[in-house]
């Protein structure tokens, strides 16, 4: 996996590309952000922190709880 191609400052905005996958669409479907998470980081290289950094009163620690079915 590549580095987070864009400054942590920017908010990170899900890609068209993820957004018209079936298996994202699915996720958000099933209200799944387990697997919603994993996808990002998957298929648009976003850290952790730069997830966690859009959703407000998120942190890092929270998207890898979720991310790991843990919360």
């Amino acid at each position: 996996m590549t580095a987070d191609p864009q400054p942590t400052w920017q908010r990170y905005t899900v890609s068209p590309e993820l957004l018209a996958r079936a298996d994202m669409a699915e996720a958000l479907r099933a209200r799944d952000f387990g697997t919603a998470f994993l996808l990002m980081r998957k298929w648009d290289h976003v850290s952790q922190d730069r997830i966690a950094s859009s959703i407000e009163g998120f942190s890092q620690s929270r998207v890898s709880r979720i991310a790991s079915g843990k919360a």
